[in-house]
């Protein structure tokens, strides 16, 4: 199983062109809210994470968040399709959106057994963004 998941980290890392250089995308957005707290998304919070998203979670999610993105085919289970508005690791009740303390947990710590990767290097900003940004996916 260990082969299985280095074997799709791997691939996810090449579908994204992944560079490690930049990771703090918004420095200027230093109020942010590790606590698992909402987030309050502005315009520049939401596009901030769309750059985001564009650098680490296209890969893999694609561009549209339909979890069609170029390392997809490589990888088992297929990245989430986040435009459906369903998470399987939430602590909300089915049919509820997760809390940004779970979104947060998943983009951070990643998803063992899965080739979602833990971004631990992203600063609390930039997670705050994505997780703003994803937001936007849900119906």
């Amino acid at each position: 199983m260990k082969s299985v998941a280095t074997f799709n980290t791997a691939a996810c890392a090449l579908g994204l062109g992944l560079s490690l250089v930049g990771c703090d995308l918004d420095r200027a957005n230093s109020t942010a809210i590790e606590s698992g707290q909402a987030v309050r998304s502005t315009s520049v919070q939401v596009e901030t994470g769309r750059r985001a998203c564009a650098t680490y979670c296209v890969g893999c999610h694609g561009a549209k968040g339909d979890g069609n993105g170029n390392a997809a085919r490589f990888l088992r289970p297929r990245p989430h399709d986040l435009t459906i508005g369903r998470f399987k690791f939430s602590s909300t009740r089915a049919g509820l959106l997760p809390t940004d303390a779970d979104l947060r947990r998943t983009i951070v710590l990643g998803l063992k057994g899965s080739a979602m990767p833990g971004w631990k290097m992203l600063s609390a900003p930039t997670v705050n963004a994505l997780i703003a940004y994803v937001k936007t996916f849900s119906p």
